[in-house]
């Protein structure tokens, strides 16, 4: 499981706060404010295929 699908289960199914998440995975609450959003909206593709360590969908990078 990629750091980005942890830190969205952590606050969707778990409702941390997302500070909370962010100090424990050691990212930044804007980080877990854009994971989310992304998550909410669906434009992430967290767990597909092809998506490397799934933080480029949060990050806007592409993976190499």
């Amino acid at each position: 499981m990629s750091k980005a699908q942890l830190v969205i289960t952590a606050v969707v199914l778990e409702g941390r706060s997302k500070s909370e998440v962010a100090r424990d995975y050691d990212v930044s609450r804007y980080w877990v404010l854009t994971a989310s959003a992304r998550r909410c909206s669906g434009t992430t593709t967290l767990g597909a295929a092809g998506s490397g360590n799934g933080l480029s969908a949060v990050s806007g990078t592409q993976s190499p």
